[in-house]
């Protein structure tokens, strides 16, 4: 094997490797012998096949992985020998020319070092926000949570289906005139107040009463009716004081519900003082650390901020044709995008080898447990795009990478914001941590 280096410019590195025919050879015969200990044949017993005809049999499926082996070893070789102690990302390779069997192979290996440099003392000092519950905050805050878990009472007789109701009914299906009892179910349906348009179902269930009857065709099979009964009509409850809410729900002491909202309260002001505490640690790290990254790395990070920047600009687009209230900007070049997010990179691509530096010293790590659980929580929260986002990690092996560095950094910020001192405390209100957030988020905007 023979190296030479072409390329060697900001943390880049280029070798162009010569593979003799003798050492793929070699590796080859080598992989042939492995493979000929279970190979069958017919006329001969599993693993007694000569070493030649095994050879003529396995050489093309095997000759890419012998080649890639030969490649993997080269790198890792060429990091040993050039003492790069920490790579920016996975080391590629091409082919310098159609490699031939039987004659030597020639590619060309890309390496990228990370930048090397010394973590400093990460105890900080930044101004600190507590939550300041009021009576106002848990009175909206349980009448949101009434929005989201209404209560429901049950109705005369007389009562005919408004919208806000929640109904069971039955679904019997008959297939060209056959009752199906495999199709037929039960369900419940609340009533929008707003039925979209084309949603025939649900307009069949209005001014209906308990034990009413209607038939509906569904347009994706003509050759199947539904004769759906109406079982049940329970109507929404509203105007409940928590105490009166307590009641209905069996709750023992009403202090358990106040309790609880406060609790979702807390959750919710610690998820947006999170964004405040964790944006001052960021420009502390910032002002401490100034050190060169990989032109590779830059540039694949400018391309995620540019298609982020072009989609957002479509999406702009489309909601204008509807809305022409919307103003859309004029549309900024590539050239435009790279200066003015040039300095934004590199600063986010800087904070990036730092928090992952950290991480690498505190022993932050991500299990795969928490990784499942953290993607079953995105989907959840999108009931529905909740199979869409499943298979979108499922298949997207990228993805998973970047939701598993997601989370490692999420642990990292928590770690130096416990590990921060106070500098100030101060009790906030929500509507008070409301605006901090939102200014925080039009500033990254």
């Amino acid at each position: 094997m023979k190296v030479e280096n072409i390329k060697s410019e900001n943390m880049s590195f280029e070798y162009k490797i010569n593979f003799t025919a003798a050492e793929i050879e070699e590796a080859l015969d080598k992989k042939v012998a492995e493979k000929a200990k279970n190979f069958k044949m017919q006329g001969f017993r599993k693993g007694h096949v000569p070493l030649n005809i095994v050879k003529q049999n396995v050489i093309n499926s095997v000759l890419g992985d012998v080649l890639e082996n030969l490649i993997n070893k080269a790198c890792d070789s060429v990091i040993r020998e050039k003492k790069i102690e920490e790579l920016a990302s996975r080391p590629s390779y091409k082919f310098d020319k159609q490699y031939e069997y039987g004659k030597d192979a020639e590619v060309v290996i890309t390496i990228d070092s990370a930048p090397l440099f010394d973590l400093k003392p990460y105890e900080f000092e930044i101004d600190k926000v507590t939550p300041k519950i009021t009576e106002e905050d848990v009175e909206a805050s349980f009448k949101e949570f009434l929005a989201a878990n209404p209560v429901y009472d049950d109705v005369s007789e007389s009562y005919v289906i408004q919208p806000g109701d929640q109904v069971k009914y039955s679904a019997k299906c008959y297939n060209k005139g056959t009752y199906s009892k495999k199709k037929s179910f039960g369900n419940t349906v609340i009533i929008p107040n707003v039925i979209p348009e084309g949603a025939e179902f649900l307009e069949n269930f209005a001014g209906k009463k308990v034990g009413e009857e209607f038939d509906f065709v569904p347009a994706t099979n003509k050759n199947l009716t539904y004769k759906i009964t109406i079982k049940s009509i329970q109507k929404e409850v509203k105007g409940l004081s928590m105490k009166e809410y307590a009641e209905k729900k069996g709750i023992k002491e009403v202090d358990t519900l106040v309790n609880y909202i406060k609790q979702k309260l807390e959750n919710k002001f610690n998820s947006q003082s999170y964004l405040y505490h964790k944006n001052q640690i960021l420009e502390i790290l910032t002002s401490q650390y100034s050190f060169d990254i990989p032109q590779k790395i830059f540039d694949q990070e400018m391309q995620t901020v540019i298609a982020t920047v072009n989609k957002d600009y479509e999406d702009k687009l489309k909601a204008a044709e509807k809305d022409s209230t919307i103003k859309v900007p004029e549309k900024k070049t590539e050239e435009q995008l790279k200066e003015e997010y040039s300095d934004t990179v590199k600063k986010r691509v800087i904070l990036g080898y730092i928090l992952n530096k950290i991480a690498r010293k505190e022993n932050v790590t991500v299990s795969d447990k928490e990784l499942i659980a953290a993607i079953q929580f995105e989907a959840d929260n999108s009931p529905y795009m909740s199979q869409h986002i499943l298979n979108y990690y499922r298949n997207n092996q990228q993805a998973l990478a970047f939701k598993r560095a997601e989370l490692v950094e999420y642990k990292v910020m928590n770690l130096l914001i416990n590990k921060s001192k106070a500098k100030t405390t101060k009790e906030l209100k929500q509507n008070e941590i409301d605006e901090i957030v939102k200014k925080l988020m039009e500033e990254d905007d």
